[in-house]
């Protein structure tokens, strides 16, 4: 019986709580600001970057050439943890984002599965050229108006407060088990 309240009270506070990403520290990007203090680069030179756990590159995020670092503006990690999906323990959000006359963004997700590898979803592109309160984003079971078995890709409107005022679905994933990244994955311990 106390498991069945158990489940009673997830799923009560999944619905009106919801899960959001937080920052995380267990992964990191491989280190651009040693590339950006670098004084002779060449224009035409690509920097790969990774994404790491415990100084062990995890997947490759991007190529980078000497232009794209001169508008380079922030990174950011963060975490989800139990999304409801099957077999997917986390959701990894790493967000880069560019500042030329507009502020252009690409953000990619990774699974994290019960295995410790990575599935990559689709990478959004996403570029605002006005001080805007618009996102382009994926939304999991777990969070607020996630639904079971989907992922869907929202543009979402947030007022002042960064309070979610209204979300546009744009697309629905419905989640199936995917191919690791096989190039990069690497099995780590926790």
């Amino acid at each position: 019986m106390k498991t069945l309240y158990t489940i009673i009270a997830l799923l009560i506070g999944s619905i009106f709580y919801g899960q959001n990403f937080k920052p995380t520290t267990d992964y990191k990007i491989s280190d651009l600001k040693s590339v950006l203090n670098t004084t002779k680069i060449d224009y035409n030179q690509q920097f790969e970057v990774y994404l790491t756990k415990d100084d062990e590159p995890l997947v490759k995020l991007i190529n980078l050439s000497k232009n794209d670092l001169d508008l380079f503006l922030d990174t950011s990690i963060e975490i989800l943890e139990n999304p409801n999906l099957k077999n997917i323990k986390a959701i990894l959000k790493i967000k880069f984002e560019f500042l030329a006359c507009c502020i252009e963004t690409q953000t990619q997700y990774f699974a994290v599965t019960n295995e410790n590898l990575l599935t990559k979803l689709p990478v959004l592109n996403f570029t605002q050229c006005e001080v805007s309160t618009t996102n382009l984003e994926y939304i999991f079971p777990s969070q607020k108006s996630g639904q079971d078995n989907v992922i869907l890709e929202v543009i979402s409107q947030n007022n002042k407060k960064d309070k979610t005022k209204s979300i546009e679905i744009l697309n629905r994933i419905v989640w199936e088990e995917r191919d690791a990244v096989e190039e990069y994955s690497y099995n780590y311990e926790n």
